[in-house]
């Protein structure tokens, strides 16, 4: 490695696999400690004493192929064009070295409820300065709803169950005074009976009301399902020049539960089996947990391009360009509309069973809310780093660093019952109106922010806040 500095600390290949890490990214959860500056910065990283173009670049890679961990400290990120407030930490592989590694993991809790499992499998070859990698994998855990944690909601003043409750059209009157000869008190909610809707069946079913499944159906933890695949191509070129290519892809899937759809239908005195001589109200959910559950989709693609060489004998550059893109889309369930199923029982139609099996087939499902957002990211950075100049004390060095950054975002929202809505990442904004009919498609608003930075032991700077920024400065 390039520097007089010494290391704070040195691992051999023995050390290493004391650790009992299986890549790179496990064992440097165990290295924080000593890899975190007490500056505050967190470090960075070098592969045989070069930069990389990333740390999906070395994430995958096994411990085995590791000869040597060397972690150095702040000054040494000066000269490599980092930060003075950066440990740096400079990974030293085995040459050559062929490896084909698969790992599976499974977990759980030991109380029960979410669970999960991950298979990774990962290609690497390593030929003097040529290296190239393949990492694939595949992760799921299972949502953790609460009636798995015992959690007890309040069911409030609204009897919602899946049987159904009934009460007065004005809640808290008496439902009808036969039925409250019948029972013996005065009704104000009674549960609908299991089989059979005559007044005498009602009365042999009054008791307290039904008040299941408000914890059924609703989760603590989603459930979640990712799929990645990355990949590392390194080749050494003509004038001590290396060049790397890195690129990965990771779709992610979350879907959340929220509970039941309840529905609350008036029923006429002598619709649908009713034996009341007044209308009621019907107080049911729907077991369809998916009329109300919320699933996000997001896909993340990335590429990087790394070259790194010397200029002369003393001098280093290094030019690092990369490209993000990032699509979410969020689909949220808002339940039924029962306007068509409460038109029929206002009409007297005898088809209509209210207090018998319903599913959602029986009403309106209300479309779902949508959104959906595309972020992307160009940026471009060029490290000149050498000595100036020659003192007494040792030589003077320097960074230079010329970089370009841009970053648009891409939104729209479509709300059920609502106008659709477009949003703009300026500071402070709000939801604009697109469209007056929830039908229409939502207009596509996007702002684009770019800078241009150079600077000498500075870093290129970017702001969303501006359409462009320039910030020059100078450190010695």
């Amino acid at each position: 490695m390039d520097t007089d500095i010494a290391p704070e600390l040195e691992l051999d290949a023995a050390d290493i696999q004391a650790y009992g890490a299986s890549d790179i990214s496990q064992l440097l959860e165990f290295l924080e400690p000593v890899t975190t500056s007490s500056r505050g910065g967190s470090p960075v990283f070098l592969v045989n004493g070069r930069r990389i173009s990333g740390f999906r670049e070395i994430r995958g890679l096994p411990s085995e192929a590791i000869e040597r961990v060397q972690v150095l400290p702040e000054e040494v990120a000066l000269q490599f064009g980092y930060r003075a407030d950066q440990r740096v930490v400079n990974f030293i592989l085995k040459n050559p070295f062929r490896s084909t590694t698969t790992e599976v993991e499974f977990r759980g809790p030991t109380a029960g409820g979410r669970s999960g499992y991950e298979v990774e499998a990962d290609i690497l070859r390593i030929d003097g300065d040529n290296r190239w990698s393949i990492d694939i994998e595949h992760e799921r855990d299972t949502a953790l709803y609460e009636t798995e944690r015992d959690i007890v909601r309040d069911p409030g003043t609204t009897p919602y169950d899946l049987m159904g409750n009934i009460s007065a059209p004005m809640f808290g009157d008496e439902i009808d005074p036969a039925f409250s000869t019948a029972v013996g008190e005065t009704a104000i909610v009674a549960p609908v009976p299991m089989g059979g809707t005559s007044l005498a069946d009602f009365a042999g079913a009054y008791g307290p009301p039904g008040r299941g499944a408000l914890s059924d159906w609703r989760t603590l933890q989603p459930e979640t399902e990712q799929n990645s695949i990355s990949a590392t191509l390194k080749r050494g070129l003509p004038g001590d020049i290396q060049a790397t290519i890195s690129a990965g892809l990771e779709d992610e899937t979350s879907e959340r539960f929220n509970g039941l759809p309840g529905l609350a239908l008036t029923v006429p005195s002598g619709v649908g089996g009713s034996p009341f001589s007044q209308d009621v109200t019907l107080y049911r959910f729907l077991d369809t947990p998916e009329a109300l559950s919320s699933r996000t989709d997001s896909l993340q693609a990335e590429l990087g391009l790394l070259l790194d060489g010397f200029i002369g004998d003393d001098w280093r550059w290094s030019f690092n360009g990369e490209y993000t893109r990032n699509e979410r889309d969020t689909f949220t369930g808002r339940g039924f509309d029962v306007t068509t199923y409460q038109d029929r029982l206002d009409a007297g139609d005898p088809t209509v069973s209210p207090f018998g099996p319903l599913t959602g087939a029986d009403f309106t499902r209300l479309p779902d809310d949508l959104a959906n957002s595309v972020t992307s990211r160009y940026s471009g950075e060029a490290v000149f780093t050498g000595p100036l100049t020659e003192l007494p004390a040792g030589d003077l060095r320097s960074t230079f660093t010329f970089g370009a950054d841009r970053q648009t975002l891409e939104s729209w929202s479509l709300r059920s019952a609502s106008r659709p809505s477009v949003s703009c990442p300026a500071t402070g904004s709000t939801p604009r109106p697109a469209s007056t009919s929830r039908s229409s498609s939502a207009t596509r608003r996007a702002r684009r922010c770019w800078a241009i930075s150079p600077s000498i032991s500075t870093r290129a700077m970017r702001t969303c806040r501006t359409s462009a920024a320039s910030t020059p400065s100078a450190s010695i």
